[in-house]
């Protein structure tokens, strides 16, 4: 950790809070494989209490580089998938640049757009209840039980502003600005 003198501010209320959404992803991705504690427990030969995997996700211990990216390989998914924004974080999803389309890129109903399914669990809004419902229907058509993030096509995009009673730039706005788009396809 960079020291005052080094010219970066150390700040530990950051610190706390960047460790709270770590938590809520790293609990998230979990769900989203549809482990409990013991199961991870299991399913990683114990190299990970359940213990210890609750304190992390409650941000109650510290968890280092090298067990993060152990437990990002148990999960099935990218570190990257796992690290919480530096920006605002109002979904407990990524909404940092890293996660942002180009500003360039139209957003329209026919690109479609990429869910972050982490944010979206992470989120307890009862504002996406009817997507949380889409997602589970597409997941279960396209027999998708393990991935992090949905591509929801352009038409979809349209039927969810509809029901939604807004045009899609609009949805798909609401959405970013929550954290639950991840990107926007490449055509």
């Amino acid at each position: 950790m960079a020291r005052p003198e080094q010219g970066i501010p150390f700040d530990v209320a950051h610190e706390g809070e960047y460790a709270k959404r770590l938590g809520m992803r790293l609990r998230a991705v979990r769900e989203l494989r549809g482990w409990s504690l013991r199961d991870v427990e299991v399913e990683s030969g114990g190299r990970f209490s359940g213990s210890a995997v609750g304190s992390y996700e409650r941000a109650t211990r510290l968890l280092s580089v090298p067990r993060l990216h152990s437990l990002a390989e148990l999960y099935g998914v990218p570190l990257t998938r796992l690290l919480p924004s530096d920006g605002p974080d109002p979904a407990g999803g990524g909404s940092g640049e890293a996660n942002r389309a180009p500003a360039s890129r139209p957003r329209s109903a026919d690109d479609g757009i990429v869910l972050d399914l982490v944010a979206l669990e992470s989120s307890r809004s009862p504002d996406y209840q009817p997507l949380r419902r889409y997602v589970e229907t597409i997941r279960s058509q396209r027999h998708d039980d393990e991935g992090s993030t949905l591509t929801v096509r352009g038409g979809d995009v349209a039927a969810l502003a509809a029901i939604s009673r807004v045009d899609a730039p609009t949805l798909i706005r609401r959405l970013r600005h929550a954290g639950l788009v991840c990107r926007t396809p490449r055509r």
